[in-house]
């Protein structure tokens, strides 16, 4: 039996029905599934064992489970995915999150099908120019994804997105401010626009911007990205964020973190290098910067507190 049409042309995933359609009955579905030939990928949706599937093949199984190509689109965190934007709930050591079993899904407003376990059905509205094909799989614009992220994601994870959203050039300020407009008198409304306000396309990493939002409230002159030269113009450092008063760095550690004694070592000997220009680093942890928050607040703003006694006049 041929089976080289399952899955072409969906990044290697496709449904019971269509499987059905190429005289395999029920059982025989069954069988390769409990023989480890096959896996389920979604609600309905399989595909070859041996495979992690992907974000395109996720996307592909959440259209698939939605009704398939022109009546479902990916959507919310499912197109955030194939974007290759940080979900940092998704998987996070320090805080168990597992958002990653999740997938959002579009359908036309006129259709009603049930959520399921982990796919979360978004009826709306679509006009032309909300949808487009990524990799091949109809899915969501960004703009028009936003407001379901703006519903679904804890509002750390949504800055973070803006962030790296803006940084890689998917989205800029006046587009983000005319989805927020769009959006006037809906729930996720007033969540996206203070995210919008907070976001900053100049941070690299959500370990950086998780900083920013901890730290900037209590130590408003940190600055994302803040070059150190020495005499001859020659950049020393770059600091995820610094205040140029205070001459105080923070360097924010992502998932991974700067673990190992040679990164140890050369964290070390580059804040012994910036120490000479005059600048103190604070260095935090992916830990900190989720489960320890007042912790590190408090360490950062006591040692930027010794700084401006150093600075005052005797």
């Amino acid at each position: 039996m041929d089976l080289s049409p399952l899955g072409a042309g969906t990044a290697g995933v496709w449904t019971r029905r269509q499987a059905d359609a190429l005289k395999l009955s029920d059982e025989q579905i069954d069988h390769r599934v409990a023989a480890g030939e096959w896996q389920r990928v979604g609600r309905g949706v399989l595909a070859d064992s041996g495979v992690v599937p992907d974000p395109l093949m996720r996307g592909w199984a959440a259209v698939q489970a939605g009704g398939g190509f022109g009546r479902a689109w990916a959507a919310g965190r499912t197109t955030a995915r194939m974007l290759d934007l940080p979900l940092i709930d998704d998987h996070d050591p320090a805080t168990k999150a597992k958002d990653h079993v999740n997938d959002d899904v579009a359908v036309l407003a006129s259709r009603h099908p049930r959520h399921r376990a982990t796919l979360h059905v978004q009826r709306l509205d679509l006009k032309a120019g909300d949808t487009v094909l990524l990799g091949g799989c109809p899915s969501l614009t960004l703009d028009r994804a936003l407001p379901g992220l703006a519903g679904t994601l804890s509002f750390e994870a949504l800055v973070c997105l803006l962030d790296a959203a803006l940084h890689r050039g998917l989205i800029d300020l006046p587009r983000l401010h005319a989805v927020v407009e769009a959006q006037a008198g809906r729930r996720s409304c007033r969540v996206l626009r203070q995210a919008v306000a907070l976001a900053d396309g100049r941070a690299e990493a959500p370990s950086e911007t998780l900083a920013r939002l901890l730290l900037l409230p209590v130590l408003p002159g940190l600055e994302p990205q803040v070059q150190v030269f020495d005499h001859a113009m020659r950049e020393v450092a770059r600091f995820d964020l610094a205040d140029r008063e205070l001459k105080l760095a923070i360097e924010a550690d992502g998932v991974r973190g700067h673990a190992g004694a040679q990164m140890v070592a050369k964290d070390k000997r580059r804040d012994r290098k910036t120490g000479r220009f005059g600048w103190m680093t604070e260095r935090c942890t992916w830990w900190e910067l989720r489960r320890e928050q007042e912790a590190l607040r408090a360490r950062v703003v006591a040692t930027a507190e010794r700084l401006r006694r150093r600075r005052r006049p005797a």
